[in-house]
């Protein structure tokens, strides 16, 4: 294994010390965090950037798992708990995946969920960390080509029917 480089050391030390720092990688590379109590499952700190994604304040949505398993949309939630559960069992299955949310103002929200099982001497999963990436935006696009998509093939389907029945009348 290499060695640390001098400013990988330097800026873990910084971010152990200075809140500020860390405060500044959450808000400028991510779309929220989350750090969830595995031992005590109800309890997860979410992020002030994590709530703003959905449109609400520090204030309006409680530290709990209940909030976003409730705001999560419900064809979803198999899925990710199953993926954690995996995640749980063996740390090489990543926890990553993509889900829809409501956002406050009812309209969807997709995110990139990703998630790192912290555990204890013996392995156990005692809390999750995670991290999310809004890719809404892109989403919406991917539907949009999609939907274009089948528009077009619509199209071209009632085009070759039309050149048919046109050789056929050519014919006659």
């Amino acid at each position: 294994m290499s060695e640390r480089h001098y400013l990988e050391a330097e800026l873990y030390e910084r971010i152990a010390s200075d809140p500020v720092i860390f405060d500044f990688l959450q808000a400028g590379s991510l779309d929220g965090i989350w750090y969830w109590d595995l031992e005590d499952p109800e309890q997860e700190w979410l992020s002030p950037r994590f709530k703003s994604v959905f449109g609400y304040e520090e204030d309006e949505i409680p530290h709990t798992s209940t909030w976003w398993q409730e705001n999560i949309f419900q064809e979803d939630l198999p899925a990710v708990l199953e993926r954690a559960k995996a995640h749980f069992e063996d740390p090489e299955v990543p926890y990553d995946q993509v889900v829809r949310y409501r956002h406050k103002d009812g309209s969807t929200v997709w995110i990139r969920c990703r998630g790192l099982a912290i555990r204890d001497e013996e392995g156990k999963p005692v809390r999750m960390l995670g991290c999310h990436t809004d890719v809404t935006e892109l989403k919406q696009a991917e539907l949009k080509i999609k939907r274009q998509y089948e528009q077009l093939a619509t199209l071209n389907k009632k085009l070759v029917e039309k050149n048919e029945a046109l050789s056929r009348f050519a014919l006659i």
